[in-house]
């Protein structure tokens, strides 16, 4: 799998983690026999999730210093993957400008 595939994968992987963690209506993570969404699985075998105890709900699993920086990296990623696809040119080099000092502001 090359590079740009692996970056889309993480992103689709994180698109699908905010969908199930922003369309999950909070009553139902902490009910009984809820059925974790099957990003879970994806995200596991990055081992960036917690244990999973059986009373644990799926909401806290997610919940590392791990996943959180994986969701950071993903993003990034996907945004450099994107501003490396654009034709070369100036807005090319602007959008790379901007993408770099963005990152750049946030450390």
């Amino acid at each position: 799998m090359g590079r740009g595939e692996r970056a889309l994968q993480a992103f689709v992987g994180l698109v699908d983690l905010r969908n199930a963690l922003v369309h999950t209506k909070i009553d139902r993570v902490y009910a009984e026999r809820v059925e974790p969404p099957s990003v879970l699985g994806r995200l596991r075998s990055l081992g960036i999730l917690a244990d999973q105890e059986p009373a644990r709900p799926w909401i806290e699993v997610v919940a590392t210093k791990a996943a959180a920086r994986w969701a950071c990296k993903s993003a990034s990623t996907m945004g450099k993957a994107m501003v490396d696809a654009l034709p070369e040119g100036h807005y090319r080099d602007a959008c790379r400008i901007g993408f770099w000092q963005i990152l750049e502001d946030q450390r």
